[in-house]
């Protein structure tokens, strides 16, 4: 798991080494900036939309049964 980006307000405290391939310090400010000024009724709306697509769903199962749901949906897919 990726370590937490450290970026101050003034952006000038940035971890390179969090960075995914190809990504660069402006990349990841410009998507801070980009969601930190949404407001939350657009912040909803993109989540709805994204999960009205219909192919996918999400579901709370218990942690218990989540490798019997692994296995299902493997079998699933082949």
């Amino acid at each position: 798991m990726n370590k937490p980006m450290s970026v101050d307000r003034s952006g000038s405290s940035y971890d390179r080494a969090w960075n995914p391939e190809g990504w660069n310090e402006q990349r990841v400010l410009d998507l801070i900036e980009y969601y930190e000024s949404q407001t939350d009724e657009e912040a909803v709306a993109k989540d709805v939309a994204a999960f009205g697509m219909g192919s996918q769903t999400v579901v709370s199962v218990p942690v218990s049964l989540l490798p019997l749901v692994r296995e299902l949906i493997a079998k699933h897919q082949k």
